[in-house]
């Protein structure tokens, strides 16, 4: 599944700016940038991962915000469980992990 800019979450069909914002009330960096990207009114909820590290970017966010958005981007791409462990596969993302 893809759209417009070829980011679509691949179990639902949300944006991941979308998904990032329903991610709040998780622990760690991942969690940290949502809350942050929530308090962003000029951060686009249609934006893909590299439209949030361009605008992490042009604000000149610290480097561990980037990290989180790389784990961000993995967790939204791979969620687990696997709805449809083909997907996985296809998106190379890592079939041990854990819970």
């Amino acid at each position: 599944m893809t759209e417009g800019n070829g980011f679509m979450s691949i179990d639902n069909g949300e944006s991941f700016g979308t998904w990032l914002l329903t991610q709040v009330a998780r622990d760690g960096w991942i969690g940290d940038l949502a809350k942050a990207a929530k308090a962003d009114r000029k951060l686009s909820k249609d934006g893909d991962p590299d439209a949030v590290r361009k605008h992490l970017s042009d604000n000149q966010a610290e480097s561990d915000m980037f990290e989180a958005v790389d784990d961000a981007e993995n967790a939204w791409l791979c969620p687990y469980p696997p709805a449809n462990p083909f997907i996985w596969i296809r998106n190379s993302c890592v079939l041990d992990r854990a819970p």
